[in-house]
């Protein structure tokens, strides 16, 4: 992906595409200039001839339709208003009213008004019906002629919609209105329904007698006048209503949405034609609203804005494709030229730089000598060139000194980590410093003492250091010297130069000494020593240097201070074996005297000579250790392993072994055997002992309850004298309150016959 990336970068171009990209934008932007601007004017120029098209299309269609709506309701208005015709209709629909008795109606009345509907309305050249229905007022069907035939009489159609828009019209006071509706095969049904009323006398208001519906054939009113534009511009037209009823080529639809404006769709119906121009994801589309006169309906007729000048656009296109093979030869033959001009000395440029990323420092650079761009760009590189070897050469030494202060880091941190003994430590510490740093010469450590008086020295290198360890030498905390200093501010002390310095203390074992550097060795916030380094050079020390040493003298003064620390806590845990031991002697001299016993014993079958292996075993409790005897007269071998517990013995434990079946592995058994005891031995004393204090707690409580029982002095000594001789077993138990001076108590008890006062 970067890669890419990088690619897509102008500056990562080769030259030969950038002077590509250069003579192209420098010949097309003018072309493109110049195509945009005609394609704007051959837009503008297209669409508003589009818009005339799609208005004298949209004109025409609805002129049309109108045309034909307007013979329909001549046709049958011409029908209807014919004398002959209207009183064969007023034949066939009864009226019964008081002075005008229904009239008898028969079925040849019927069908020869059937037939003369057919052949005026249905049958004629002209004709724009297909269906005739004549239905009495109650919306009984009388007739219903088509052109395959004719039908008298039939369903009742009162629930049809034909028939309540028939009675909305007779309450409207309306003579004829137009219908709409579509049929299950979403095929459009247009119907003209006429009130068919006349006047009878004794009446003011005229009397309906039934409703003639005549349904337009809509192939031949609406179908044949909505053909699809195939020319050049493609246009399409649909009648639409205010209910969302849309007819076009297709049949019948009520959509979702109508996708058209509603405000000009209200205006077209008001009689006044709308044109917009919209933008859909098509493209931009020109749609004209057109009224259509006498019914519910809009045309919308709309086509492609930009259809005609895209073809304009191709036509000029195809003209122009010769004049673009021209000017891409003639931008590759410039191409080619400038790029032989300036490939080759920007070549050899790269070479040389190349040639420094291989440690080439020496490659020929000709065109140095050029007075042109590039002749400064190939000074500027060997410049450059040279500029980065002398940067190369400081670094390599500076990489090379920083890793021998890594190393010597990476030692010291070593030595301190695995270096439990102080002395030592300071000793392989000053010894690695002047290995490691060439400007280093000679290199001491200082430790403060207790009463933090003298910076003592401990460790240092060379025959003067050996000297000055044999005189014992030491410096005052605080001192007028670099050491000195350094102990009383906690900072590190430097002298730069000792002539010139009043810090530094002239040492003749160290004549050479121009520059001298102390560093605090802290433990926290506590200054424990010193470490001093000096050097035979003026100024020997850099900040780097000192931050190098700085670390070192941190980690040599951790070092000292874990060391000190694992001294301390080395001591403190012998005293507290020490005392472990102890109390655990003591414990079962305390548990044997309990028992009133010396010793105890247990034995296990044949046994030996009393007396036979006393000394065997008092080797073991000597050494401490399993202790094997000789072979004895039964052909077996002794035994005797002490008892150890928290490093002390207790005892010991024998065993005679078979000889046949003696071997390493009956003493390692014989002493896991023996460890086992021990610990078993001491829970069991400890559990003796917890169920003694337990026994004693339990015998406290109880003569406590009972002491709490009397309320009478007397008696509560009475009953301390009894229980206490009781638990003790004492023949003589006394009690005495409250002595006087005379050595008589005022109160008091006993149980046995001792004198009481």
């Amino acid at each position: 992906m970067t890669n890419w990336l990088n690619r897509l970068k102008i500056t990562a171009w080769p030259i030969w595409v950038k002077l590509l990209v250069g003579f192209v934008l420098a010949v097309a932007i003018p072309l493109l200039l110049l195509m945009a601007l005609t394609v704007n004017t051959v837009q503008q120029i297209g669409t508003e001839n589009t818009r005339i098209f799609v208005e004298e299309t949209g004109t025409r269609q609805a002129r049309a339709i109108t045309t034909a709506f307007a013979q329909g309701r001549a046709q049958l208005n011409s029908f209807i208003n014919d004398d002959n015709q209207f009183i064969q209709i007023r034949n066939v629909l009864p009226l019964s009213t008081p002075d005008l008795p229904e009239p008898a109606v028969n079925r040849n009345a019927i069908f020869n008004l059937a037939i003369s509907m057919q052949n005026n309305l249905l049958l004629s050249n002209n004709s724009l019906y297909d269906q005739i229905n004549l239905i009495d007022p109650g919306g009984q069907l009388i007739l219903r002629a088509q052109r395959q035939g004719v039908i008298a009489g039939g369903a009742n159609l009162a629930d049809t919609a034909s028939y309540r828009q028939a009675t909305q019209a007779r309450l409207r006071g309306e003579s004829q209105v137009f219908s709409i509706d579509f049929s299950q095969v979403n095929q459009p049904v247009l119907e003209i329904i006429n009130v068919l009323s006349i006047y009878v006398s004794g009446t003011s208001e005229p009397v309906v007698i039934g409703y003639l519906i005549a349904r337009m054939d809509p192939s031949a009113t609406i179908f044949d006048n909505l053909p699809v534009s195939r020319n050049f511009l493609d246009t399409n037209s649909r009648l639409v209503t205010r209910a969302g009823l849309v007819i076009d080529a297709e049949g019948v639809s009520v959509p979702d949405n109508l996708n058209i404006s509603t405000t000009l769709l209200d205006q077209a119906l008001d009689g006044d034609a709308q044109i917009e121009v919209i933008n859909t994801s098509a493209g931009a589309r020109v749609r004209y609203y057109t009224p259509i006169t006498e019914t519910p309906f809009v045309l919308v007729t709309e086509g492609a804005a930009d259809a005609m000048s895209n073809q304009i656009i191709d036509f000029i296109m195809e003209r122009g494709f010769a004049l673009v093979l021209g000017i891409i030869f003639l931008v590759a033959v410039l191409v080619i030229l400038a790029n032989q001009l300036l490939s080759t000395p920007i070549q050899r440029i790269t070479h040389a730089i190349q040639a420094v990323t291989r440690g080439n420092y020496n490659a020929s650079l000709p065109d140095v000598q050029r007075g042109d761009e590039i002749g400064e760009l190939a000074g500027s590189v060997a410049d450059m060139r040279k500029r980065i070897l002398d940067l190369v050469t400081d670094l390599e030494q500076r990489i090379e000194t920083r890793a021998r202060d890594i190393t010597t880091t990476r030692e010291i941190s070593h030595a301190a980590a695995t270096q439990r003994d102080v002395q030592q430590l300071m000793e392989q510490v000053v010894n690695l410093i002047v290995q490691r740093f060439a400007n280093i010469y000679h290199a001491q450590v200082f430790l403060i003492d207790r009463d933090q008086r003298f910076a003592i020295l401990r460790a240092s290198t060379g025959d003067a250091g050996r000297h000055l360890l044999a005189r014992g030498h030491r410096l005052a905390v605080g001192s007028n010297s670099v050491v000195g200093r350094a102990t009383e501010t906690g900072d590190m002390v430097v002298a730069r130069d000792v002539a010139s310095s009043r810090l530094h203390r002239h040492n003749d074992l160290l004549p050479d000494t121009l520059t001298e550097l102390a560093i605090p060795l802290r433990v926290g916030d506590r200054i424990i020593g010193v470490l001093d380094v000096q050097s035979t050079q003026s100024d020997a020390f850099d900040d780097e240097q000192m931050n190098v040493l700085q670390t070192m003298a941190d980690q040599v003064a951790v070092a000292i201070e874990n060391a000190r620390l694992y001294t301390e806590s080395l001591r403190q845990l012998e005293e507290i074996e020490r005392g472990r031991r102890t109390s655990t002697l003591q414990a079962w001299h305390d548990y044997m005297d309990t028992l009133r016993t010396r010793q105890l014993e247990s034995a296990a079958g044949i046994l030996p000579a009393s007396g036979f292996h006393d000394d065997l075993r008092q080797s073991a409790l000597e050494r401490g250790q399993v202790v094997v005897g000789k072979l004895t007269a039964q052909r077996t071998i002794p035994i005797a392993v002490p008892i150890s517990l928290r490093g002390q013995l207790l005892g010991t434990v024998e065993w005679e072994v078979p000889q046949n079946e003696f071997d390493h592995n009956k003493v390692q058994l014989a002493q896991d055997l023996t460890d086992r005891l021990a610990v078993n031995l001491e829970k069991a004393r400890l559990f003796q002992e917890s169920q003694r204090t337990t026994q004693r707690e339990r015998l406290v409580n109880e003569i406590s309850s009972r002491l709490t029982t009397p309320n009478d002095i007397d008696q509560i000594l009475q009953t301390a004298v009894r229980e206490v001789g009781m638990a003790l077993r004492a023949p003589h138990v006394s009690i005495r309150v409250n002595p006087q001076t005379n050595g008589h108590s005022k109160n008091g008890h006993s149980n046995g016959q001792g004198d009481q006062a």
